[in-house]
């Protein structure tokens, strides 16, 4: 156009902010999905190389006693959800409860496990049990971490999450560790999605992650409790 005051002839070119290049971000969650599916597969090749740890029978026995007859009396320290999850697939399988005396539920377990001859097969649908586990795991680190992070910096959080060796060691047995990691980031991951935005919704999603964290592991009360107070002080503090 002609400015009026020089003369002088210019034209107005659109004002845009400068684009990062994608470098293929946009595949990101893919690679989240390579990145559990791997984990998963990693866990999954060590079931049949090591036999049971002391308390996997416990869990099992404790597991399949509520899924098989509705009661829970063995080592009643510990709430049931991971451990009825760990029990499907060993009573889909033909495993069942066998009214040993409780509370010790170790005497149960190795009944289960050697009494039908199926040792290896109910073993392995047990550990099982804790994949859905490990693979919330991963995506909720991925969820928390996109909330500070450029999403290949979370991939990167979730990669390094997803070879760490006592990560995946605790991910192949049937026990509570990475079951009650799980819910535990979940009900903070919701606690601040919730402090963020505060829609009522929201508050119900936490209630309901927190609710289950308190019934896979007593201990989250108070991992997450520490941690919640500590993301409940980032957030006034923000």
């Amino acid at each position: 156009r002609d400015s009026s005051v020089t003369g002088v002839q210019t034209c107005a070119l659109p004002i845009s902010a400068p684009r990062l290049p994608s470098h293929g971000f946009s595949r990101i969650p893919l690679w989240l999905v390579v990145l559990v599916l791997g984990a998963c597969g990693l866990v999954a090749s060590t079931w049949s190389t090591f036999s049971h740890t002391w308390d996997e029978p416990e869990h099992l026995a404790a597991g399949l006693q509520l899924v098989d007859t509705g009661h829970y009396d063995y080592d009643i320290q510990h709430p049931p959800i991971a451990r009825v999850v760990m029990a499907v697939g060993p009573y889909l399988a033909g495993a069942r409860s066998q009214g040993l005396p409780p509370p010790d539920g170790k005497p149960e377990g190795i009944e289960i496990l050697y009494g039908e001859g199926h040792y290896d097969l109910f073993l392995t649908l047990a550990r099982a049990g804790t994949l859905p586990f490990l693979a919330l795991l991963l995506v909720v680190t991925y969820a928390l971490a996109r909330v500070w992070l450029h999403p290949l910096q979370a991939v990167v959080a979730v990669a390094m999450l997803a070879t760490t060796p006592t990560v995946l060691g605790h991910a192949g047995l049937a026990t509570l560790d990475v079951a009650a990691a799980a819910t535990c980031l979940l009900a903070l991951y919701a606690l601040r999605q919730w402090l963020q935005q505060g829609w009522w919704w929201q508050a119900v999603a936490m209630g309901l992650a927190v609710g289950l964290a308190l019934g896979t592991k007593m201990s989250s009360i108070p991992y997450g409790g520490i941690a919640g107070a500590v993301v409940i002080a980032c957030h006034l503090l923000d």
